[in-house]
C-alpha cells in the first residue's frame, strides 16, 4: 500500500477545500447583492428610498426562509451521494438525486405560492407600511426557492469537481451584478427582485448542464413532473379567486384554494405510488 506523506495529503486537502471556500463566500455575497445595490441607488432610482429599502430587507428576510428547506436534506444527502459516486454507483446516485428533488418541489412550490398570493398580508406582521412589498415578495421567494432547489446539484458537483461550482458561482455573480445594475435604475425594488431571480436561474442551468453532460446523468423530468403539474393545476382556481376577491380576503382565500388543490393532488400522487409499489 502506498504511503502518502503528510505534506502531500495536506496539499490535496487544501486544494479540495479552497475552491469550496471561495464559491461559498461568493454565494453568500450574491444572496445580499440585491439589497446592497438597491441601497446604493437610494434617491437615484424610481421609488428607491430608505423606507423602501427597509421594506425590501423585510421581504428578503421573509423569503430567505425557503433556503432552509435545503438544509434539512443536505446533511444526509451529501455523505450518501459522496459514497455512491466514490464507488461508481452513478445510476443510483442520480436516482437518489431525482427523488430528493421531487420531495423538495413538493415542499417548495406551495410555500412559494403562498408567499406570492398572500405576500401583502404576510408582510403586515411588520406593519401596514410593509404591505407594498407583497409584489416583490413573490419574486424574491421564487429566487430563494430556485436557489434552494439547485443547491442539490451543487452538493453533487462538490464531491468530485468543486472547481466547477466555483466557475458557476463566478458566472452567477457577474450575471447578478450586471442584471441588478441595469434593472434597479429602471424599475426600482421590482428590478432588484427580478435581478436576483435571473442569476439563480442561470446558476441552475449551469448545474443542470454539468450533471447532464459532464457527469452523464439522465434527465429527471419524469421525477419532478408531478409537483410541477400539480402546481400548474392548483394555480388556476387560486388566480380566479384572486381576480374576484380583493384585499386581505382575496389573498388569504386564493392561498387557501391553492393549498387545498395542491394537497389533493399530492395525496393522489402519494396513494398512486403506494399502489404502484404494493
Amino acid at each position: 500500500m502506498d504511503v502518502v506523506s503528510p505534506f502531500r495529503e495536506a496539499r490535496l486537502l487544501v486544494g479540495y477545500a479552497v475552491p469550496i471556500s471561495i464559491y461559498q463566500l461568493i454565494n453568500t455575497f450574491i444572496s445580499r447583492l440585491d439589497l446592497l445595490i438597491l441601497a446604493y441607488f437610494v434617491g437615484r432610482a424610481p421609488g428607491v428610498t430608505l423606507a423602501t429599502v427597509g421594506v425590501y430587507s423585510a421581504v428578503i428576510g421573509t423569503a430567505n426562509g425557503l433556503r432552509k428547506v435545503n438544509q434539512a436534506f443536505n446533511p444526509i444527502f451529501a455523505p450518501v451521494v459522496a459514497g455512491m459516486t466514490a464507488t461508481g454507483d452513478h445510476h443510483i446516485a442520480a436516482a437518489t438525486y431525482a427523488r430528493l428533488a421531487q420531495w423538495m418541489l413538493w415542499i417548495l412550490l406551495p410555500l412559494v405560492a403562498v408567499l406570492s398570493l398572500a405576500g401583502g398580508t404576510i408582510l403586515l406582521i411588520y406593519g401596514p407600511a410593509f404591505q407594498q412589498g407583497g409584489a416583490w415578495l413573490g419574486i424574491v421567494a421564487l429566487a430563494s426557492a430556485t436557489n434552494a432547489f439547485v443547491s442539490l446539484g451543487e452538493t453533487v458537483i462538490m464531491v468530485q469537481r468543486p472547481h466547477l461550482n466555483l466557475l458557476h458561482s463566478s458566472i452567477t455573480c457577474v450575471v447578478a451584478f450586471a442584471g441588478l445594475l441595469w434593472l434597479i435604475p429602471r424599475f426600482g425594488p421590482l428590478g432588484a427582485a427580478v435581478g436576483i431571480l435571473l442569476p439563480y436561474i442561470v446558476q441552475g442551468i449551469l448545474r443542470y448542464a454539468t450533471l447532464r453532460w459532464v457527469f452523464h446523468w439522465k434527465d429527471s423530468w419524469s421525477d419532478i413532473r408531478s409537483p410541477l403539474i400539480a402546481a400548474g393545476i392548483a394555480i388556476v382556481p387560486a388566480l380566479i379567486c384572486r381576480g374576484f376577491l380583493s384585499g386581505i380576503v382575496g389573498q388569504v382565500t386564493s392561498a387557501a384554494v391553492f393549498l387545498a388543490a395542491f394537497g389533493v393532488q399530492w395525496w393522489q400522487h402519494h396513494v398512486h405510488r403506494k399502489d404502484k409499489h404494493a
